[in-house]
């Protein structure tokens, strides 16, 4: 394992901790993929409580870290995506928002 996934790591399960979602087994991917209306994507199993965060490759440090934030409060806040395109927009916007305020306290401590 590489020094900078090891350190991904450290983060995820940080903030896995910090969100309470330690009975999860959490991996994360980096991928190169067309589609750039998205940072990031999660799959999740929630019987088996599993899940992998795709991050896309490329991202600035403090850009990747918002989105593992972001990705992860999708586990811990059980919503669902409305068929309403604004709506979803709103509730993405909100998820992005509440992710850089938990790390701009987290920085504070």
């Amino acid at each position: 394992m590489t020094k900078s996934r090891s350190r991904k790591l450290a983060f995820i399960h940080k903030w896995q901790r910090i969100l309470r979602l330690g009975d999860w087994k959490i991996t994360y991917e980096e991928k190169a993929w067309p589609h750039k209306t998205y940072s990031g994507r999660t799959r999740f199993d929630r019987n088996e409580m599993m899940a992998v965060v795709n991050i896309r490759k490329g991202m600035t440090a403090e850009y990747w870290r918002i989105t593992v934030v972001h990705e992860l409060m999708h586990l811990r806040i059980p919503f669902f995506f409305p068929k309403d395109s604004w709506a979803e927009q709103e509730l993405e916007r909100g998820v992005e928002m509440t992710a850089r305020a938990l790390l701009k306290l987290e920085a504070k401590r």
